[in-house]
């Protein structure tokens, strides 16, 4: 076995993805935007949610209309529907 000189050791490879770990913990504690993410993204969920309700209600209306009009148009009854 060959003699092992001190200061020598290969390097040890970090496991993979842990890199971006070390990263992003040393921009956290260097005052990076890199935390806190969740309250950002928190909020950005919720305004996406609000606008995905508002064009439901918009896009409900339209069919309403819609629905409403072929009713008319053709002389659909409930039962034609499957209604009742």
């Amino acid at each position: 076995m060959p003699e092992r000189v001190l200061g020598t050791e290969p390097a040890r490879s970090e496991p993979a993805g842990l890199e971006h770990v070390r990263s992003t913990v040393q921009e956290t504690t260097e005052g990076g935007d890199a935390w806190p993410r969740y309250p950002a993204m928190l909020q950005r969920l919720l305004a996406l949610q609000a606008e995905a309700e508002a064009a439901r209600q918009h896009e409900r209306l339209r069919a309403l209309v819609w629905i409403r009009k072929a009713i008319a148009d053709y002389g659909l009854s409930p039962s034609d529907l499957g209604l009742r």
